[in-house]
């Protein structure tokens, strides 16, 4: 029978994987280039820091608060401490998942919801500004590689580089 803990933490790492992708084939001219239709503050490293930075208020609010990585500037940030602040904050997601995960009730601190759940909304926030980043880049000019766009949606692919 499915391994539903596991596959729960899989799908989690497999969104993050799509993450890294997006960071890797990133062209440097976009990462702090002004957004069409936002205040000229928001960038694309804003957004990637932005990531991570909820993910760290998640893991506060839900009762994990010790070792956690340092937060980003959405600012100052660059595309190297945002793809290893991501990876530090999915890995602490993926720890903490399968802590409520082992519990009888399967719930986290001060979330209404099983952990299972509490992975999807994370999940769907993390795919929504993957979207975002996707759709802002080609607005601008600088349209992301085909292996990317479309990588983050070939998650058997993505699935081989989590294991």
């Amino acid at each position: 029978p499915l391994d539903l803990r596991r596959a729960v933490l899989e799908a989690w790492a497999i969104s993050d994987a799509a993450n890294q992708l997006l960071l890797r084939h990133m062209n440097d001219r976009v990462w702090r280039a002004p957004l069409p239709g936002f205040s000229k503050q928001k960038s694309i490293a804003g957004i990637f820091a932005h990531l991570h930075n909820c993910r760290l208020m998640w893991l506060k609010m839900t009762g994990k608060r010790a070792g956690l990585p340092a937060s980003l500037n959405r600012r100052r940030c660059t595309r190297q401490q945002a793809a290893k602040a991501l990876k530090q904050s999915a890995k602490a997601i993926s720890d903490h998942i399968a802590r409520g995960l082992a519990r009888e009730d399967g719930r986290l601190k001060n979330y209404p919801l099983n952990a299972a759940a509490f992975m999807c909304y994370l999940l769907a926030h993390d795919a929504h500004h993957r979207g975002q980043i996707i759709l802002l880049c080609r607005q601008i000019g600088c349209p992301l590689p085909l292996e990317s766009r479309y990588g983050v949606w070939n998650w058997s692919k993505l699935s081989k580089q989590t294991r």
